[in-house]
Parts: C-alpha cells; structure tokens; sequence
C-alpha cells in the first residue's frame, strides 16, 4: 500500500512539474487569440503598413501570444495613432463580446521589435499599456 501511494504521488509530481517546465499557457482563448490575429493584419494592411498580409507576418509589427485567462498583444514600431485606436477598438470589442469574462493586455513600444530585443540591459519599456479585466 505504501508503494502504490508514493508511486501516486511520484506521478502527481512528475505531472506538475511537466506542466510547469511546458510553460502552462492559458489556451482557453485560442480562437479569439487567431481572430485578432487577423484582425491586426486587416488593420495593418488597410492602413498601409504593409503591402499584404504576408508582408504583415512577417514585418514583425505586432504579436499575440496567451495570456493568463486572455491574450496579450504588443505592438511595435511607435504606429500612427489611427493603428493603435483600431487595435484597441478591436480589443474592446473582443472584451465586451465575451461580457468580460477574457482578459486582455495590450502593449505598444516605441522602437521596432528588433531594436527593443536587442537592447543590451533589460528590455524597452511599453510607452503604452492597456489591460482589459482583472
């Protein structure tokens, strides 16, 4: 009996430990993550930052990745204020459709990403965060 539990609980452990070294993202908001996704690109394009949308993917513009209960969104590049009004409208939209049940954060960086990556101390700081729900 003492076996079968320390065997338990070594696989309890080993689960917990797999799931945290996995980065344990939130992918509850997988689709909404994709929709604003294309979105940006839309938005990106309309507004003549780039040519297409697959000149937008890989401009390296804006991300979106999980967030804890959400999406987190950063942009880059110190857009035209007429880009970064569409992309919170559309990240207000999203918030108000899911009746504020999805988290939301949104950064947006001065410089472009790759400068901001390869700054030697730490990282650029956001100019501008937003964050939906709490």
């Amino acid at each position: 009996m003492k076996k079968l539990f320390l065997h338990l609980l070594g696989c309890f452990v080993f689960v917990v430990c797999i799931d945290a070294l996995a980065g344990g993202e939130d992918r509850r908001f997988e689709s909404e993550r994709l929709k604003m996704v294309q979105d940006i690109e839309i938005i990106l394009h309309e507004e003549g930052i780039c040519k297409n949308v697959a000149e937008c993917q890989e401009g390296q513009f804006f991300f979106a990745s999980p967030y804890s209960g959400g999406v987190s969104i950063e942009v880059w590049g110190g857009l035209k204020k007429t880009v970064i009004e569409r992309i919170i409208n559309t990240c207000t939209k999203l918030f108000v459709e899911k009746n504020g049940e999805i988290k939301i954060k949104f950064s947006a960086y001065i410089k472009s990403k790759t400068t901001s990556v390869k700054k030697i101390f730490g990282s650029e700081k956001p100019y501008m965060i937003i964050e939906f729900g709490g």
